[in-house]
């Protein structure tokens, strides 16, 4: 979607039977889920038994005049089909594979798949969203996979810088919970290197006051004072000397 919305052509490569975000509604829109419109902007997009050798040799021809071919599948299962990044950089020797699993390739749960929901549980997302007493809360987007995107785009135009200089295949990997953890950012760096376990703050912030919400007379306001000079600036509008 990222890289669509920069200018490319992106050819979608579904299940025979349509990807199944087409199903998740309401509410809909001509007869498509809004889920399935947000994420799919700008794509064209076919329809492929990728188990079927026939339609193996609709991706080598699709692959041979791609920059860049992006899968998301459990690691082993572009192998088993033939689509992975060796058989693929046969017929593209330029290509920049990108490869977006839940675990990475390694570890004890390589092969499993995940979800959004999961991997929110477990990088620490859920047991920094919510307040003090709550019990741990999702955020309200799939965080996950966005951010997994995101920085999958990021590392495919480098990737392609680097194809482009040395004419040489490159394998982009990521996954949901790498991704993840990689921006927990502050609050990681407070546990690993201040030995500060973070909590469920609400809206406050760990380390910066103040930054929260406020209950006014007739609504909530965000007020965020990154700096010195920001909180001397918020107590000249609220008409209080700052303390020394």
């Amino acid at each position: 979607m990222v890289l669509s919305d920069f200018g490319a052509e992106v050819i979608k490569v579904e299940h025979p039977d349509g990807d199944e975000t087409r199903k998740w509604g309401p509410p809909w829109k001509d007869g498509v889920s809004c889920y399935f419109m947000s994420i799919n902007r700008n794509k064209k997009s076919i329809n492929l038994d990728l188990k079927k050798p026939e339609a193996r040799e609709v991706i080598y021809r699709l692959a041979a005049n791609c920059q860049v071919v992006i899968e998301n599948f459990v690691p082993g299962t572009t192998e088993r089909l033939k689509v992975d990044f060796e058989s693929i950089s046969k017929v593209n020797p330029t290509v920049v594979y990108c490869s977006i699993s839940g675990y990475g390739d390694t570890g004890p749960k390589v092969h499993q798949p995940a979800f959004d929901q999961v991997v929110q549980g477990e990088a620490g997302f859920m047991h920094l969203t919510g307040g003090p007493q709550t019990d741990p809360y999702k955020m309200g987007f799939a965080i996950a996979d966005v951010l997994t995107g995101l920085h999958s785009a990021t590392a495919i135009l480098g990737a392609l810088n680097y194809a482009k200089e040395t004419k040489k295949p490159i394998h982009v990997k990521t996954s949901l919970i790498e991704a993840s953890v990689a921006s927990l950012i502050n609050q990681a760096s407070n546990y690993l290197n201040g030995g500060s376990n973070p909590r469920r703050l609400g809206n406050n912030h760990p380390n910066i006051v103040p930054y929260g919400v406020f209950k006014c007379l007739d609504n909530y306001i965000t007020v965020a004072g990154g700096t010195d000079k920001q909180y001397e600036s918020l107590c000249k509008v609220l008409n209080i000397n700052p303390p020394p």
